[in-house]
């Protein structure tokens, strides 16, 4: 990853990151914000600084997905990754036959009576209610374990979506874990207005707000050229600091935009290296 600057809104958000905990609302103001860049650094750099890869799942949730737009669908895609399931009460007795259309030459005489029933209670979503699975299994995952939820453009999601999906995914699951071991991650639009709360209830209240900068501001300007040096000469690009140093310069102080900066230097990158150019485009 390319961690270029962001020290100030990693510092915001440190507590939640070190103990997964809270609810995180995150404004986007553009798309030059570089916001799929910086979900990428938070969830497999910054997190992986306290926690190893097994002990953190991470589970990301799009619009796009029709799926994610209804509670069971979403309890389900978190459930599967987590890998849960939960026991399934059995309601009725089992028939038993026993010596069924026995036939004999003779006399049949039984000594033992005590049968024994075992029955298999665990089963699949094809037979359990997805969000019934995911507050069953939670208790038990989160004592080992940690989840993060990262739900972007939550704007996008209707507000029947956000009604349901607060009333029986939040309440009634996930606000009970906040405190212990579930972070979520809102990412909206700026001019949206989800940062002020309504009536749907969801993104449901925030425990920290951070806005994603557009632009390297002159403030953070000097710790993102390090950075940009550090990962130039890291890459073999240059072979001295002060050359690293002048390439960072020149790309951080003209730089449009943050996103500008990335897609810069995987341009940069994949020039030296004779490939084409990779990785996310944010």
């Amino acid at each position: 990853m390319l961690q270029i600057d962001w020290r100030d809104l990693k510092s915001r958000i440190s507590e939640h990151i070190a103990t997964v905990t809270g609810v995180i609302h995150v404004r986007v103001p553009d798309a030059q914000a570089a916001e799929t860049v910086f979900i990428r650094t938070l969830t497999e750099h910054w997190i992986n600084e306290h926690w190893d890869d097994d002990e953190v799942v991470v589970v990301h949730v799009d619009p796009s997905d029709p799926a994610t737009h209804h509670v069971a669908g979403l309890a389900q895609k978190i459930a599967n990754a987590c890998g849960l399931s939960s026991p399934e009460e059995v309601h009725g007795a089992p028939l038993i036959e026993i010596m069924k259309d026995l036939r004999a030459r003779g006399d049949i005489e039984v000594r033992d009576n005590d049968i024994r029933v075992v029955v298999n209670q665990y089963k699949g979503f094809d037979s359990a209610d997805p969000l019934e699975v995911l507050r069953a299994g939670l208790d038990e995952f989160l004592v080992n374990r940690k989840l993060v939820i990262v739900f972007r453009d939550v704007q996008l999601l209707s507000e029947r979506s956000r009604v349901t999906l607060c009333r029986e995914l939040w309440k009634n699951c996930l606000a009970d874990f906040a405190d212990s071991g579930v972070m979520a991650l809102f990412l909206y639009a700026s001019d949206c207005g989800l940062d002020i709360p309504d009536g749907t209830g969801f993104p449901p209240p925030a425990t920290t707000v951070i806005d994603l900068p557009v632009r390297i501001g002159p403030d953070d300007q000097p710790d993102a050229i390090d950075d940009v040096a550090d990962i130039a000469l890291g890459a073999g690009w240059f072979v001295t600091q002060p050359e690293a140093h002048a390439f960072a310069r020149g790309l951080v102080i003209g730089a449009e935009s943050v996103r500008w900066v990335h897609t810069r230097l995987r341009v940069f990158g994949a020039l030296q290296s004779g490939s084409e150019p990779g990785g996310s485009h944010d």
